[in-house]
């Protein structure tokens, strides 16, 4: 068994109806079209490792739409969460509402300090007033 070289690899065969002869056929050979480059490009999700296709450049992290779903379902839980478990307030300088969430309050309470009676401006403010008082006292020194 010897292999027969095709002598018409890359081409591809025509027939058109001759015209001088109605019952015969001419076959000739042209090149073959290059293969379509495609512009997608493939590549595996990085949370569950499904392929996907993208055109052009893929991104540096891709998801796909249900790891995305997924993701953002569990954002929207954990907020969820979080307004559940604040605490409601109002501050005892400005008179605005302040929240604090339920586990800084357990926090603060196992170190033995009471949870804030003002709101983070007011406290920022107390704060630099402190600390510009500070520093007058040992400029003074």
């Amino acid at each position: 068994m010897s292999k027969k070289s095709n002598k018409h690899s890359g081409m591809v065969a025509q027939r058109t109806q001759d015209r001088s002869h109605s019952s015969s056929t001419v076959v000739t050979y042209a090149r073959a079209p290059e293969p379509r480059k495609s512009n997608y490009v493939t590549v595996n999700c990085t949370k569950c490792n499904k392929p996907m296709r993208f055109m052009g450049a893929a991104p540096d992290e891709p998801v796909c739409s249900d790891c995305h779903i997924k993701e953002e379902q569990a954002k929207l839980a954990a907020e969820k969460h979080e307004v559940a478990t604040r605490l409601n307030r109002i501050c005892k300088v400005c008179g605005k509402p302040f929240y604090i969430k339920q586990s800084k309050v357990e926090k603060l309470k196992a170190l033995g300090f009471e949870p804030f009676a003002c709101c983070c401006a007011c406290q920022q403010k107390k704060a630099a007033v402190h600390t510009d008082k500070k520093g007058e006292g040992n400029a003074e020194n």
